[in-house]
């Protein structure tokens, strides 16, 4: 049966808007490893950061986690303007 643990601390993501997004929705495909680009987050957590800020932009993005894990690949796909 579940019960409420006091001692444990609670779990702190970074904001949203702590990660470069302008730079990583570009175009480019990038790959973002848990190490250096979100350290104490789990993959599909990061993942879900890059929709989120892309749907923020409206910006339509892929995504994959490899199979062996500890990244996120990701390519945005801008939106043209037509003239």
């Amino acid at each position: 049966m579940a019960h409420n643990v006091n001692s444990s601390p609670p779990l702190r993501l970074p904001a949203l808007d702590s990660f470069p997004w302008d730079e990583w929705l570009d175009g480019s495909v990038w790959e973002l490893t848990a190490e250096e680009d979100y350290p104490g987050m789990k993959d599909s957590q990061m993942r879900s950061f890059v929709y989120r800020a892309a749907r923020a932009r409206d910006i339509p993005v892929t995504t994959k986690i490899p199979q062996d894990g500890g990244s996120v690949r990701l390519q945005a796909r801008p939106v043209m303007a037509h003239e």
